[in-house]
């Protein structure tokens, strides 16, 4: 029940994060989104959450929002290709170290084969004819030149998930995402129905309340009489107390 409401909210969430980081580029990425899930059996809300979170990052280092969209898009995908590849049990932990790469920090993409140096980025630059220097160069050029790197470092492993499905290892991380589609389908069913039963329950409610209330006091129920003088009596020798301490600190 709360698992299935927790994964609608998640997915609709995620729909938030995708409107807000990528704009215009939101729809096309939803229904790339869904062929994903439909074909390979990825849970797209998911995916959805991976490619706003990287959005958000690129076009926070200046890349256009068209460019931004694709890479993500690409760095999403690149993602669950590494995790089939390299057999790795956390997917967070392969699009955190991309999302590091990305910005600079190497270690974490070196055990994906990966370099990320400086002096690996500036041959990088030089091979494909760009004279400029890396310290000279602006944060989008630096991340696009990342991330041109990153998919070149890996055209080996990529589409790796797609063409390993029926690998045991694949399938069951697969059957887990299905199980997690149906638990979000179940959760938006529910929602649907907590929608409409709900006000008419608490309209039920407060009638039922009022009711009661009614009939309590017709009954003879009063609630017992709460003396005031102790507290009030007490609040005023807190106050007195107050003001000696403020006459003492002024003296």
């Amino acid at each position: 029940g709360m698992d299935a409401f927790q994964a609608s909210n998640d997915f609709v969430e995620a729909i938030n994060l995708a409107n807000v980081a990528m704009g215009k580029g939101a729809k096309g990425a939803m229904e790339y989104a869904q062929k994903v899930e439909d074909l390979i059996g990825i849970n797209m809300s998911d995916w959805i959450t991976q490619m706003g979170t990287f959005n958000q990052m690129i076009a926070g280092f200046g890349i256009a929002q068209k460019d931004a969209a694709h890479m993500s898009q690409q760095l999403t995908q690149l993602g669950y290709d590494i995790q089939s590849a390299f057999n790795a049990k956390d997917i967070g932990q392969v699009m955190d170290r991309l999302q590091s790469g990305l910005a600079g920090q190497i270690k974490g993409m070196r055990e994906y084969g990966v370099e990320l140096s400086v002096a690996a980025m500036r041959e990088f630059a030089l091979e494909r004819g760009i004279t400029k220097t890396w310290t000279s160069m602006s944060m989008a050029e630096k991340t696009a030149l990342r991330y041109a790197k990153i998919m070149a470092d890996t055209g080996n492993i990529q589409k790796d998930l797609s063409r390993t499905l029926v690998t045991p290892a694949n399938s069951l991380r697969v059957l887990n995402a299905q199980w997690q589609v149906a638990t979000r389908y179940i959760g938006q069913f529910v929602s649907v129905i907590a929608t409409r039963v709900i006000p008419v329950v608490q309209t039920a409610v407060a009638v039922i309340a009022s009711l009661a209330k009614t009939l309590a006091s017709a009954w003879g129920y009063a609630l017992p009489d709460i003396p005031t003088t102790g507290i009030v009596g007490g609040l005023e020798d807190v106050e007195d107390a107050v003001d000696d301490v403020g006459g003492a600190a002024g003296g």
